[in-house]
């Protein structure tokens, strides 16, 4: 017997082996055997061929139409025909990564990672062709909530009476603050059209500052146009203009007067001559 003949009796034997009844059948989706009431069949007998099935075959094992398997189940108990439209309905929303499976009591791989039926070709081939959709939505998603949240921020920042904006003694606008109000009512997108007064020690002064900016801003715009005003728990980030000149003041009175350092030659320094 020649050596392809041998090839062929012992590719026969491995065959018949799988395929046996009695213990259940092979499926191309499962490493082991099934029983065989999932093979539709009595002892052990598997289905009549274990690939796709032929163009229009679809419904259940049980001989249900095309669609009468609710949600992709069956009405019978049994889950849809493999490949049926109704099988990749129910395995639509599968994850495409690697399966974790256990062998010698391990977990491989140790980290968390999907169970169950490998990935259809069709499914992994889907993922890559658009990678990296869906999964670069959820990171241009955290990119604008992050920039929304700086905006946000931002406009509060802009639209904050702060106390160098009320009159120390009186608690009223002072003129600066009137302009900053005027700011805050005309150029800010409506959105962000909110009046906030930073708070004080007392609750008293900080109900006066509220008192004075609402005052304030109905004499500029009128009460039916006035914004939302309300208290915010803040410090100023920078300083009074005030403080600021002063300071610059200070500084060009103590700069010293330039002066350009100059040595002269002493006489007959120069060369000689007769």
């Amino acid at each position: 017997m020649t050596s392809a003949t041998h090839r062929l009796a012992l590719f026969a034997a491995v065959a018949s082996a799988a395929f046996a009844g009695g213990t259940g059948c092979r499926s191309f989706s499962h490493s082991g055997k099934i029983s065989s009431a999932e093979c539709g069949g009595e002892g052990g007998v598997a289905e009549a061929t274990a690939g796709r099935p032929a163009d229009g075959a679809h419904g259940c094992r049980n001989g249900c139409p095309d669609g009468n398997c609710p949600n992709g189940g069956c009405p019978h108990g049994e889950p849809p025909k493999r490949w049926s439209d109704e099988w990749y309905a129910l395995r639509a929303c599968d994850p495409v990564s690697a399966r974790q499976v256990e062998h010698c009591g391990k977990q491989w791989p140790p980290y968390p990672r999907p169970c169950g039926e490998k990935p259809e070709f069709s499914h992994i081939y889907h993922a890559a062709h658009y990678w990296p959709y869906p999964y670069v939505c959820d990171d241009r998603a955290y990119v604008r909530s992050v920039l929304a949240l700086q905006e946000q921020n931002g406009w509060t920042e802009a639209t904050t009476l702060y106390e160098y904006h009320f009159d120390a003694d009186t608690q009223q606008v002072n003129q600066p603050g009137r302009l900053h109000l005027r700011w805050i009512l005309q150029n800010p997108r409506p959105e962000y059209r909110l009046i906030y007064v930073q708070t004080a020690d007392t609750p008293d002064v900080t109900q006066a500052r509220l008192d004075s900016a609402r005052a304030a801003a109905i004499e500029l715009a009128g009460e039916a146009n006035l914004p939302p005003i309300m208290p915010r728990v803040t410090d100023p980030l920078g300083r009074p203009a005030r403080e600021i000149d002063l300071i610059q003041r200070a500084i060009f009175d103590t700069v010293p007067q330039p002066r350009i350092q100059y040595n002269a030659l002493p006489s007959g320094a120069g060369g000689g001559g007769t």
